[in-house]
């Protein structure tokens, strides 16, 4: 069976410490990673010790160092191909995003910190929508900081906080239903 994202990041994280990497630079990297990106990172980051406010401005940024020449490569063929399941996946997570209003979804999909809906995927869902190159990093830039906000929050509520939050959540949507 394939490793969680989490469990991904923490191998990477470990492997790297005991190569005698930094901290700074463990996070920001495992951040940058597709799969486990900022929302894999931010707990890490919390679990080395390293401070919430530090360990949130590494992981935006590294978590945005690949999207631009993501989105730059995407607009090869040779890319397309190699790339063509995911971006499949991608077409199909666009169909409810058009119109006007592609910004505010796209920044909206990207901060939501679910599995399948960040920056990497951002990516390849503005690359099938046709959004100009700048109008899709600021709005994939947007949902990295919302998501990373709520991770934050849910590392700094601890792990009874940030379950009670979790099923704060839960109960709304339950009670909406």
């Amino acid at each position: 069976a394939p490793a969680s994202a989490s469990h991904l990041g923490d191998v990477v994280a470990a492997k790297l410490r005991s190569s005698g990497f930094s901290d700074t630079w463990i996070i920001a990297t495992i951040a940058a990673m597709p799969v486990v990106e900022l929302r894999g990172a931010i707990p890490i980051g919390a679990v080395m010790g390293v401070p919430l406010p530090k360990v949130f401005a590494l992981c935006v940024v590294g978590n945005m160092v690949p999207i631009a020449p993501l989105l730059l490569a995407l607009r090869s063929s040779l890319v397309q191909k190699a790339l063509a399941k995911p971006l499949a996946k991608a077409r199909s997570k666009a169909g409810a995003v058009s119109g006007n209003a592609r910004w505010s979804a796209l920044a909206a999909f990207v901060g939501v910190p679910f599995p399948g809906t960040g920056a990497w995927t951002g990516a390849m869902v503005a690359f099938v929508l046709g959004m100009p190159f700048g109008e899709a990093m600021s709005s994939i830039f947007a949902g990295v900081v919302a998501a990373g906000l709520i991770v934050s929050s849910l590392a700094a509520a601890g792990a009874k906080g940030a379950l009670a939050v979790v099923a704060a959540i839960a109960a709304a949507f339950l009670w909406k239903a």
